[in-house]
């Protein structure tokens, strides 16, 4: 099964990503990896 995220829940996951990435360079590579990592782990 595949997630699907409605805009603004996608709007909501890039901002948060680049406000990590703001805090240090790489932590939203890591909250983007995380997110992907819960949300397979949940739709498998």
């Amino acid at each position: 099964m595949q997630a699907v995220f409605r805009p603004e829940a996608l709007n909501e996951l890039l901002a948060a990503q680049a406000w990590y990435e703001a805090r240090s360079v790489g932590l939203g590579f890591e909250f983007a990896r995380a997110v992907d990592a819960a949300v397979t782990c949940v739709c498998s």
